[in-house]
């Protein structure tokens, strides 16, 4: 009796669903899930030049279009399709570049080879949206930036990555004191200033927070205060760094707001860029034949991998794993529980919605006042 009701609110549930999304919003959907099959043929053609930097975003792909299958109510029939067919492909795409990966002899594989042989369902670490500016009120900038030298290049910052996720000689979270001065250095900025939050993303999804939270007690640190003020910065720092073209930076800021599930970082009008930017082959390119107001910067700034990332007519490995990731989050913004209850504008769909839930309340009272009468029977008995 008890899973026949249940049945009967997912249906509800369903129908509510069914009905909640509008035809732009449809539109919508697919418009992100072919801009992300556009991504995952491009990688597929080029498989044996994806750096490590691509196969954790397919991790990251793979891990979040599973989440959004099992987690979505109500997907149509061809949205799930399209879905399985696309991780489907992922799956058989990770397979092939990891063993190119492993083929190379600079060891880099060896060094991060734990962040990427598992996929990410970060959304289930952060499925509540939250807003990083409540009510509107652009709050300012808590976390004081520094002058000076930052502590770390990418270099020391993998190495702190590596500390997350353990290697074949030291288990995983084993974070020491010198890695959370380095990820909590205010004077980092710009590729530091992103890293230092995918640090502390990267311990929470691996369940390293333990670790931190003992650090952070030891030195009686704000931590909260510091990503606070760190996502306040970067939200301020992206007009910015459109004027000056650095579209590839400006994903990556927002790909941590919207891993971290914050609306501001889920505007519609970053969704049309990052489709604008995708160059017909599937790709993001360093430099594109866009009108030129729209010109992508010619130099990923700070990033290590610069000569390895170049692949095929000036596309950008890293540029495209990083608005791969970006797109999948388009997905969940639009697919997931915490986006898409809210009302239809239809009067038809109110009416669907409103004599659903009258359906629910009345079969759940008739189940109570039948428990009332077998009670008093029972009663008039025993009496």
């Amino acid at each position: 009796m008890k899973t026949r009701y249940l049945l009967i609110l997912e249906i509800v549930f369903i129908v509510i669903y069914g009905y909640s999304i509008s035809d732009d919003e449809n539109d919508e959907v697919m418009r992100a899930i072919m801009s992300l099959e556009d991504s995952i043929n491009w990688s597929y053609a080029h498989y044996r030049s994806i750096i490590l930097d691509s196969i954790f975003s397919l991790r990251v792909v793979q891990g979040e279009v599973e989440y959004i299958l099992d987690e979505a109510i109500g997907l149509s029939q061809s949205v799930r399709l399209r879905l399985m067919l696309l991780l489907e492909r992922v799956e058989k795409l990770i397979g092939m570049s990891l063993e190119s990966l492993k083929s190379s002899d600079d060891g880099y594989y060896e060094k991060l080879k734990y962040l990427i042989d598992k996929k990410y369902k970060i959304r289930s670490v952060y499925p509540a949206r939250r807003e990083l500016f409540p009510g509107g009120r652009k709050k300012g900038v808590i976390r004081q930036e520094r002058a000076g030298k930052p502590l770390f290049n990418e270099t020391e910052s993998d190495n702190c990555m590596k500390e997350i996720l353990g290697d074949d000689n030291t288990k995983p979270c084993s974070i020491t004191e010198a890695c959370y001065n380095i990820m909590t250095d205010l004077k980092g900025r710009n590729y530091q200033l992103t890293h230092q939050m995918i640090f502390f993303i990267l311990a929470e999804v691996k369940h390293c927070g333990h670790s931190i939270e003992e650090i952070r007690k030891r030195k009686q640190h704000d931590l909260q205060k510091f990503q606070d003020g760190s996502l306040v910065r970067i939200y301020h720092a992206l007009p910015a760094l459109l004027d000056d073209k650095r579209y590839d930076l400006f994903s990556e800021m927002v790909m941590v707001g919207q891993i971290l599930n914050y609306k501001e970082f889920n505007q519609k009008w970053f969704r049309e860029l990052f489709y604008l930017w995708q160059d017909s082959s599937g790709c993001y390119m360093l430099e594109n034949h866009l009108p030129e107001s729209i010109h992508i910067h010619t130099k990923v700034f700070g990033r290590r991998l610069l000569a390895e990332e170049i692949i095929d007519q000036d596309c950008s490995a890293h540029f495209t794993a990083v608005v791969m990731i970006c797109v999948t989050y388009v997905l969940s913004d639009l697919l997931l529980p915490s986006s898409y209850i809210h009302l239809p504008n239809s009067p038809y769909s109110s009416f669907v919605i409103i004599t659903s839930i009258l359906l629910l309340f009345l079969l759940l009272y008739t189940k109570v006042i039948r428990r009332s009468r077998l009670l008093g029977r029972i009663v008039r008995r025993i009496i």
